[in-house]
């Protein structure tokens, strides 16, 4: 008997361990950043939510921005482009400027907690003394970061009978929510991608900031692109990751044409080296 339970305990470890084991290259090559549906402050529940996300995202060695930094961010951001500009940023204006973000996942909690009559029986048919009904919906939507563009919906929910810590359970069941609703996210952002090239791309030449705001621009113009994260950007050197559906000669034809209308970037020369583009802005 005591052989089975660890038989038991060993298969369900490793299938729980197997779930997100088919997420491709290309997913694990984006950066993501999740946050409250409503904007930058949450609920409870909302936070709890999130936090189990990343720590998902975390143990996939997939990066993401943890929600604190990119609260602090957007407090310097927004003030500075406010000032400049007279108007609000956009969430894919800050995300995709400042933390280099491919993909953000909004998140949003319902929780609705009954206590049950005492004449009221339980599912398991033991009187409902101190028993609770508790219902709790998740709702993860995953976005381009740069553009906005929805990449997929997806929708949990539960409906259980318990009793006890009426909150821990509640985070059991958000817990349990939030890693199967990621899991659905990820197979919608992997078939949104699906058939992609991705191309590590490195510019020199970038003059300022807004060089790089431009120059991020036309890449998001360009037909083909499906997601890009700024992976580093120091003095005139700027590196991305792009997933492009079509070949790297593509890429590059449809890059120079692009790049052939701006006026302030400079005419481009073009490297090749396996999937490495390296451009530079004369």
């Amino acid at each position: 008997m005591r052989c089975k339970f660890f038989i038991i305990f060993f298969t369900l470890l490793v299938f729980s361990s197997l779930s997100f084991g088919d997420i491709s290259d290309v997913i694990k090559g984006l950066r993501f950043v999740v946050l409250p549906e409503s904007g930058y402050q949450g609920d409870d529940y909302t936070k709890y939510a999130i936090n189990v996300i990343n720590e998902k995202i975390s143990e996939m060695n997939i990066e993401y921005v943890e929600p604190d930094v990119l609260e602090k961010i957007k407090k310097k951001l927004e003030k500075v482009y406010e000032e400049k500009k007279g108007e609000a940023m956009s969430l894919s204006q800050i995300l995709s400027s400042s933390v280099g973000g491919s993909v953000y996942i909004e998140v949003s909690t319902k929780v609705d907690i009954k206590e049950m009559k005492s004449s009221q029986n339980s599912f398991s048919g033991v009187p409902a003394v101190g028993v609770y009904q508790g219902y709790v919906r998740l709702n993860l939507s995953a976005f381009d970061a740069s553009t906005g563009r929805g990449l997929g919906k997806v929708i949990m929910t539960t409906n259980k009978a318990f009793g006890g810590d009426t909150s821990k359970y509640v985070e059991s069941l958000i817990s349990d929510l939030a890693v199967k609703g990621l899991e659905e996210v990820l197979k919608k952002i992997e078939n949104y991608v699906k058939g992609g090239n991705v191309i590590s791309l490195k510019v020199i030449g970038i003059k300022n900031v807004s060089s790089e705001k431009e120059f991020s621009q036309i890449l998001d113009g360009i037909p083909g692109l499906k997601l890009k994260t700024r992976k580093a950007m120091s003095g005139d050197y700027v590196e991305y990751s792009v997933i492009f559906k079509g070949t790297i000669d593509e890429f590059i034809d449809d890059l120079t044409d692009s790049l052939s209308t701006s006026l302030s970037l400079g005419k481009p020369s073009v490297d090749l080296s396996g999937n490495q583009v390296i451009v530079k802005l004369k």
